[in-house]
This record gives structure tokens, C-alpha cells and sequence, in this order.
């Protein structure tokens, strides 16, 4: 009977020993558990940080302010320091804008394609219109062009522009209708009168 006890003791303490094993295991089955969702939470971390990248950097050095941009893969392609601070703004989806003034209302403007990491021409005083054109003055005369490409687009309107200190003052909007043609709204003549017109390029 006694050695009965002492078999049915050992057989618990075995018992105990076994459930105390598979209890210790067991957090770290609930961590493999885990591992995955956190793993997921960590690749979207690292994406959202991907997608807060700045395209562009403005920053005081001794020579002035260096502005350096980055493509869509963080990668430099442009770098150039200037004696004042530019003014940059996003005027399309991939597509920035630098303006360097020059005294009110004169600037000097470029544009940068972070997409296809491609820089403008430089121009003056221009107006950014559609997805990738641009208008300015030129010899008193209207040019509408495409920023990278003038072979995509180049023309150039001759009309009774009214005569401001900055002659873009005379233009009040461009819009590109549906069917591609543009709706051009100016100040005509010594009178400041309103105009508008369907230009077709």
C-alpha cells in the first residue's frame, strides 16, 4: 500500500514537472504568435517614414543656402547654393518650383521633376498652368510652352496686353479646357478692360 503512494507521488510530481514545462513554453508560443502582426507593423513604420522623405532640403551654409533635390528613390540629383533663401513650393505631383527674387515683383523661377529627376530652363516671372506648362512674357508677346519639353508645346500670342510694372500683372488666369484648348483671361488696353478668349493649341 505504501509503495502504492509512493508510485501514484512520483507519477503526480511527473505530472507537475510536465505542465510546469509546457506553462514556461507557452509565452513564447504566444510571442511566435505575435511575431508576425509586429513584423507587419514594423515594414509599414519603415513605409510611412519612405513616404514622409522630404524631396528637398534648404539650408543654411557660409556661401548662403544650399538646396539640394532627391528623386523618388532618395537619391541626389541636384545640389546648388544660392546668396538668399529661395522660395519652394509643390505645384504639381511630382513637379517643384524655386523662385529666386530679385526685388518685388521680379523673380527668377525654375522647376524640378523629382519623378524624372530633370531641371528647367530659368525663367522670369512666369505663371505654372495645366500639369506642366508654363506662361511668361517675352518681347511683349505671350509665351505658352511646356516647362521640359517646348517641343511638346511652344507658342506664342500677340494681343493688346495692358502695360504693368511686372508684365505677367496683365494676365489674370489660364485654364486648359477638356479638349486641350486654353482659356486665356487678360487685362486689355490703357483701361485695365477684362478679356477672355479660347486659345487652341
Amino acid at each position: 500500500m505504501e509503495n502504492g503512494k509512493k508510485k501514484l507521488l512520483v507519477v503526480l510530481a511527473a505530472i507537475l514537472a510536465l505542465a510546469a514545462l509546457v506553462g514556461g513554453c507557452h509565452p513564447h508560443l504566444e510571442a511566435g504568435v505575435d511575431a508576425e502582426p509586429q513584423a507587419e507593423s514594423q515594414a509599414n513604420e519603415r513605409e510611412m517614414v519612405c513616404e514622409e522623405i522630404n524631396p528637398y532640403s534648404c539650408v543654411s551654409v557660409e556661401e548662403g543656402f544650399e538646396v539640394t533635390f532627391y528623386s523618388r528613390t532618395n537619391k541626389k540629383f541636384f545640389s546648388e547654393c544660392y546668396p538668399q533663401e529661395p522660395v519652394i513650393s509643390q505645384v504639381a505631383d511630382h513637379i517643384f518650383e524655386v523662385s529666386i527674387s530679385v526685388g518685388s515683383p521680379a523673380a527668377y523661377i525654375f522647376y524640378v521633376d523629382i519623378e524624372n529627376g530633370e531641371l528647367s530652363e530659368t525663367f522670369f516671372n512666369p505663371l505654372f498652368f495645366g500639369k506642366c506648362c508654363v506662361a511668361y512674357m517675352e518681347d511683349g508677346q505671350l509665351v505658352l510652352r511646356d516647362i521640359f519639353n517646348k517641343d511638346l508645346l511652344y507658342m506664342t500670342i500677340s494681343r493688346d496686353f495692358t502695360r504693368t510694372a511686372n508684365p505677367m500683372s496683365a494676365i489674370i488666369s489660364i485654364e486648359i479646357q477638356d479638349g486641350g484648348d486654353v482659356v486665356l483671361s487678360y487685362y486689355k488696353g490703357e483701361n485695365f478692360e477684362e478679356t477672355s478668349e479660347v486659345i487652341t493649341i
